[in-house]
């Protein structure tokens, strides 16, 4: 066989390989970014209460809801990782209570709680935040009252409901610039942007966020690189940036907890106790 036949033969394979590659990526990849815990631990009887709201979309958003013992104190809804659910975030909204504020953990569709709604997408659990924001607030707290927090994918959540002009202020815990960016990160020699379809782009939409920021990010962090974190804080008019040395991805507060909760204690008692900063 000439040479030339051969190398194309050679080629045309590497190519079908490559669309076949490409093909399973798109197949599997909310598998990886959506990694809902099959079996997670259950919420305890009793412990907060358990709200559900309807959607945009029609299906049921729900989150653990614990008020305020002041109604004028600072709310966080907290939007947690990918691989978890809001049973994992019990100890944080402790703390947060014990700092006096309100909290919601929210919960995501095809996870924990409310896995029946459906499997999650990017715009899915844009449109469970919204609803549960409304939600929030349908049980008296005001909307300048209300923070936002979020670690890891939920950075992305939080990030856009303060791009639509909800909270008083917000809270970037191990944040990505893009889902497309960690994608071409673990994945580079895929077509990545084509391939996924949720973007949770985060630093396009920063410079546009005006409420007061504080980003978390820790240098040893082999998930989301800390360069990640740094560049999302500096893209946001009204960021801190914390650096958290020796801090990996989920450790932040068991490593630098007095440091984190001190900073957010300031920020949502001077940002979200009255109109919302312009």
């Amino acid at each position: 066989m000439p040479v030339s036949r051969r190398l194309l033969r050679v080629l045309a394979g590497a190519l079908g390989g490559y669309v076949v590659l490409t093909l399973i990526g798109c197949s599997i990849y909310r598998h990886v970014l959506f990694p809902a815990p099959a079996s997670p631990p259950p919420l305890p009887e009793g412990y907060g209460e358990l709200i559900s709201t309807k959607t945009s979309d029609g299906v049921t958003a729900q989150g653990l809801y614990f008020p305020p013992q002041d109604p004028d104190a600072p709310f966080v809804i907290y939007f947690h990782g990918n691989g978890e659910t809001i049973a994992y975030e019990l100890d944080r909204s402790e703390d947060l209570q014990s700092l006096g504020f309100g909290v919601l953990l929210a919960e995501y569709r095809g996870y924990g709680t409310a896995r029946a709604s459906g499997p999650p997408t990017e715009a899915g659990l844009y449109a469970d935040a919204e609803a549960l924001i409304a939600a929030v607030e349908a049980r008296g707290t005001k909307k300048d009252h209300i923070a936002l927090w979020g670690f890891s994918l939920g950075t992305g959540v939080a990030s856009e409901m303060a791009y639509r002009g909800h909270g008083c202020a917000l809270i970037l815990e191990a944040p990505y610039t893009s889902i497309v960016d960690m994608g071409n990160r673990y994945a580079p020699f895929l077509p990545v942007t084509w391939i996924v379809k949720d973007k949770f782009d985060t630093l396009s939409k920063a410079s546009k966020i005006g409420i007061p920021a504080i980003v978390v990010h820790g240098d040893d962090d082999p998930v989301v690189p800390f360069r990640m974190g740094e560049a999302v804080a500096r893209a946001l008019p009204h960021a801190r940036f914390i650096g958290v040395h020796g801090g990996r991805h989920v450790d932040l507060i068991d490593v630098d907890k007095e440091e984190i909760y001190t900073a957010v204690s300031d920020l949502l008692n001077s940002a979200c106790r009255g109109p919302v900063p312009k």
